[in-house]
């Protein structure tokens, strides 16, 4: 019962920041306003193309325990809507155009050449699982990364031994 109350939270908060940026989004200029809208989302082109992803979908990242993983959401032009990075395990909604709603702060987001990167400081175990990173436009696409968090041993045995620096 809890569960499906927090999920629905998490799905109202998403939407009402969709909303919002839309409301918002004939003030001011034009579709986005400012060169950075309130969400910190960069000022798209005028004409909006079909989203397409770059990266591959259902991709996996392997992650050692304590490290530090990147997870990108990389697309082949400017989105139609606002990019969120959702942790399937819970729903939890992780961010948001360039703003981090989680309240664990080894969750960033970084935007590079449309690559929407979720970092993940000191991974732990409980961080394996899907990530679905969400494009907000009509009509709404997704794309998956799988985390695998794996401890020292396991590390060497997937990715080789472990080399000075």
């Amino acid at each position: 019962m809890f569960l499906a109350t927090r999920r629905t939270l998490h799905l109202h908060l998403l939407l009402f920041v969709v909303l919002i940026s839309c409301s918002t989004s004939d003030q001011e200029g034009g579709r986005w306003g400012n060169p950075n809208n309130q969400l910190g989302v960069p000022r798209e082109p005028e004409k909006l193309s079909e989203e397409r992803f770059v990266t591959q979908n259902n991709s996996e990242v392997v992650g050692q325990v304590g490290s530090s993983v990147i997870l990108h959401c990389k697309t082949s032009s400017a989105t139609g809507g606002l990019v969120s990075w959702i942790r399937k395990r819970d729903y939890q909604l992780l961010t948001v155009g360039l703003h981090t709603h989680s309240s664990d702060d080894r969750f960033t987001i970084n935007y590079v050449h449309w690559d929407w990167q979720l970092h993940i400081r000191y991974v732990q175990p409980r961080d394996a699982g899907a990530y679905e990173c969400q494009v907000s436009s009509h009509p709404p696409t997704s794309l998956f990364v799988h985390l695998q968090v794996v401890g020292q041993r396991l590390r060497r045995r997937f990715l080789g031994p472990l080399k000075n620096m």
